[in-house]
Parts: structure tokens; C-alpha cells; sequence
């Protein structure tokens, strides 16, 4: 054993644990601050179809890229910036609970940072799978709409 792996009172972090966590700490918002960044331009992106939907000519507008395509757009990328506000909060949470770990060395302040990094990846995970189901579920209907046009001809 070394000197970073000696035991602690009971109720502390070991030294080796805090120094993992510290070392991580400032990913973790880096992450934070990235996905907030990600939510914000994708905000911007939709008020931006928005302004385009219903500030552009008739002439410019086309049956995918009219008044409703670009609305449609929009809510879509206002969606994604909602969706990306949870895994920034708790990802955010996270970072600050392991700086509270780093005054207080209780096992209640590190079960309070795991709690944030587990809230963090049951979302993602639980995103991954929806994603993962509406991706599979995208790609049978286009094979099923590819045929039936197929069979119509």
C-alpha cells in the first residue's frame, strides 16, 4: 500500500478516491458547459427557422422549406435544446457536488456526487434508448415505404 491508499477514519474518502474525483471534476463541467453551449445554439438555430418561416417570401418557399417545414424545424431543435437542459443540470450538479467532496470527505458528500453522475447517466441511457428505438423503427418504415412504392410501380 502506498501512501495514497491508506485507510481512512471511518465515515472519510480515501486520499486516492479524492484525487480521482478531483481529477475528473473539471471535465465534468467542461461537459456541462458544452452541453448548456449545444442547448443554447440550437435555441438559436430554432428562432432563426422561426424567423425565416414567417419572414421569407412566398417565392423562396418550397413544400419542404416553407412557412410549415421551417416551423416544424424548429420545434424540433427547440425540443433538443429541452432535451439537452437535464444532462447539462446534471452533469453541472455533479461537478459541484465533487468540489463539496473535496471540503467535506464524507462518504455523504460522495454519495451525494454518485447520486448526480447515476441521475446524469440513467437519462442519457434512457435517451440512447429511445433513440435507438425510434432509429430501428425509422428504418423499417422507410424499408416498408421503399417496398410498398416499389410494388406500386
Amino acid at each position: 500500500m502506498n501512501g495514497t491508499d491508506a485507510p481512512s477514519p471511518a465515515g472519510a474518502v480515501t486520499e486516492r478516491t479524492q484525487q480521482y474525483l478531483a481529477e475528473t471534476k473539471p471535465w465534468v463541467r467542461f461537459m456541462s458547459v458544452m452541453v448548456f453551449i449545444g442547448a443554447g445554439i440550437a435555441v438559436i438555430v430554432a428562432v432563426v427557422m422561426l424567423a425565416l418561416a414567417f419572414g421569407s417570401s412566398e417565392a423562396t418557399n418550397t413544400p419542404l422549406m416553407g412557412t410549415a417545414g421551417r416551423s416544424v424545424t424548429a420545434v424540433m431543435y427547440l425540443a433538443i435544446a429541452l432535451l439537452y437542459v437535464a444532462p447539462g443540470v446534471f452533469l453541472s450538479r455533479y461537478a459541484s457536488a465533487i468540489g463539496r467532496l473535496a471540503q467535506d470527505r464524507s462518504v455523504a458528500a460522495l454519495e451525494d456526487a454518485l447520486e448526480h453522475q447515476r441521475s446524469f447517466w440513467r437519462y442519457a441511457g434512457t435517451l440512447t434508448l429511445i433513440g435507438t428505438v425510434l432509429g430501428i423503427l425509422i428504418i423499417v418504415l422507410l424499408i416498408v415505404g421503399g417496398l410498398f412504392e416499389a410494388l406500386a410501380r
